[in-house]
């Protein structure tokens, strides 16, 4: 079964081919790029060097959310359109699972996080005792400010290893290291997703309908927001 992984939802982007466990081979750019110029030439690059074709994938995996919209709808289109062309499954993992996945085994709890402004973060909590073990949710995907998430990894009382982009971490560092006296960073490598990773946790997530497939948002934007105040609806 070969597994094409798609990651458009942040600045950095991933992709990866997988048949069955084994990594047939991934790519990842860490660029202030458009996406939708450079992810269908680098799937198309990947799947040549990989000595993949169309026909031999059986299946689609996509970081679904949270993350950028305009990052998220470009990719979640890629796949749901490569899905339904190719007549395969479809799958959507959480954008903050794929960063967590790059923790292989850490005795305590894994927090990935996504700056959303204003003093607040996406976020997951996970645990994983075991490199071969799949991701537990400690806290489920939602958006909170860092005052509520610090609060809530402090009353865990356990050691915290935090996962995200480099400039993610530089931003919270320091109110997590006031907060936590058992807080460690990834490195900056780390903090960049896997395709191959993306397309191994979709192994455990269930198939998707291509036309109702949407991306997890999990907070609608300003201008969302500020429409619906205006209409009467909040």
């Amino acid at each position: 079964m070969v597994t094409l992984a798609i990651d458009s939802s942040n600045k950095a982007m991933a992709i990866g081919l997988v048949d069955g466990n084994e990594i047939k081979g991934e790519l990842a750019l860490n660029v202030q790029q458009n996406h939708s110029i450079q992810l269908m030439p680098a799937i198309q690059y990947l799947m040549k060097a990989s000595h993949v074709t169309p026909k031999d994938v059986t299946a689609i995996a996509v970081a679904q959310g949270p993350g950028s919209y305009t990052g998220l709808r470009i990719g979640v289109t890629v796949a749901k359109t490569m899905a339904w062309d190719l007549n395969i499954p479809l799958y959507g993992v959480s954008s903050l699972k794929v960063l967590a996945a790059n923790i292989t085994c850490f005795d305590g709890v894994i927090v990935s996080l996504l700056d959303a402004r204003r003093n607040a973060v996406y976020i997951g909590a996970y645990r994983r005792s075991d490199v071969s073990a799949p991701l537990e949710t400690v806290i489920e995907d939602t958006y909170l400010p860092m005052e509520e998430l610090v609060a809530q990894l402090k009353a865990l009382d356990e050691p915290v290893i935090v996962v995200g982009s480099h400039a993610d971490i530089l931003l919270y560092k320091t109110q997590f290291e006031e907060a936590l006296s058992q807080c460690v960073f990834v490195e900056a490598t780390d903090g960049i997703p896997s395709g191959a990773r993306l397309a191994l946790l979709s192994q455990f997530e269930e198939a998707q309908e291509p036309h109702t497939f949407v991306p997890s948002y999990i907070r609608m934007t300003e201008a969302e927001t500020n429409w619906r105040k205006a209409q009467g609806l909040d």
